[in-house]
């Protein structure tokens, strides 16, 4: 009894690490569209000029700074899982979480995060019609946090930790508000008198500021 349990178990492991070492080669490519599909760059360009393609089931990535790759990724849940060309998955962080939309992708891994956008990016604007739909004070909806964000003309207001104040350019999905010390991309959508933001990448030193993000309710 004990020869046998031994030797199934022995199988069983030898069964689970050819499964595990080959999985990535196991995936045949599907050139079918998934929610990835397209190019996607690294919104914080000041730091890094990386570049993500999917198409069907395949990813590329290329970066200046960074060493290139490719192969095929796949989708479970919150979760992508990436596999080399040779079927090993790619480097320590191969399954990070995600969270994509038509016009922003975001990767998050081991309290790292990582936010890209839609290539081609719909042109930025300082004035019109969309910006005079954020006029006025826009208050969290949480009864925790009713962190607010006050908007007039281009200039925006906020504080959580310390307050902060700037400028903000958006388009019809993406709002970047600048102020001194960086730059912090929101994607945004309206509702009535609500208001979502979604954060998807910032450029500033998270230990001096903090924005707030959900959904707002117009004053």
């Amino acid at each position: 009894m004990k020869k046998t349990t031994n030797l199934a178990l022995a199988l069983a492991i030898f069964a689970f690490i050819i499964t595990g070492c080959a999985s990535g080669k196991n995936i045949a490519f599907d050139h079918t569209p998934t929610p990835l599909e397209g190019v996607w760059r690294n919104a914080r360009e000041k730091y890094s000029d990386t570049v993500y393609t999917f198409t069907g089931n395949k990813w590329q990535f290329n970066s200046a700074t960074s060493k290139p790759g490719s192969g095929m990724f796949v989708l479970k849940k919150d979760e992508i899982i990436f596999y080399k060309e040779n079927g090993k998955k790619w480097g320590l962080n191969a399954t990070r979480k995600y969270r994509v939309s038509d016009v922003a992708f975001r990767l998050e891994w081991q309290n790292v995060n990582a936010g890209f956008v839609k290539q081609p990016v719909e042109e930025f604007v300082t004035s019109g019609e969309m910006l005079s739909r954020f006029e006025g004070t826009w208050v969290s909806t949480s009864t925790q946090f009713p962190y607010k964000y006050t908007f007039s003309g281009n200039k925006f207001a906020h504080k959580v930790n310390l307050a902060v104040e700037g400028t903000f350019e958006l388009n019809s999905r993406i709002i970047k508000l600048k102020f001194p010390k960086g730059i912090i991309w929101f994607e945004y959508e309206f509702k009535d008198n609500d208001l979502s933001l979604n954060i998807i990448a910032g450029d500033y030193d998270t230990s001096d500021y903090r924005f707030a993000y959900g959904n707002f309710k117009k004053q």
